[in-house]
């Protein structure tokens, strides 16, 4: 797998450690940087995390982020439209060992996975 940051590094391991705490007839899929193609946009999540018949995207947000809000705000509608939620993570948090252990403990929405969600990329 490729990562762009070092940041999805970590999350990564987080995932990992949520998907070897699942059965393993009722565990996550776990797709790193893949493209997702809708309405003839092509997307790269950072993360593409399959459970159960549902799909969450994960995007881990770093500074470029507040400048790229508009742009943020229409490719996430796309892909909540086209069926896959999106769960923004700060790149602060994915350092910070506790909000980590938030992201492994495995309660939110789509796919088993908990970490402060924000439906509005601009949210700080």
């Amino acid at each position: 797998m490729k990562f762009n940051h070092p940041a999805e590094v970590l999350v990564y391991k987080a995932l990992l450690c949520l998907q070897a705490e699942l059965s393993p007839f009722r565990t996550i899929g776990i797709a790193a940087n893949c493209r997702v193609r809708v309405v003839e946009r092509t997307f790269e999540p950072d993360f593409l995390v399959t459970y159960a018949g549902r799909q969450l995207g994960i995007e881990v947000d770093g500074a470029t982020h507040n400048r790229k809000l508009a742009s943020d705000h229409s490719r996430q509608q796309l892909l909540t439209d086209a069926g896959i939620d999106i769960l923004r993570i700060d790149i602060a948090d994915a350092f910070d060992p506790d909000e980590r252990c938030v992201l492994a403990a495995g309660e939110g929405k789509a796919a088993g996975l908990n970490a402060r969600r924000r439906s509005d990329p601009g949210h700080p």
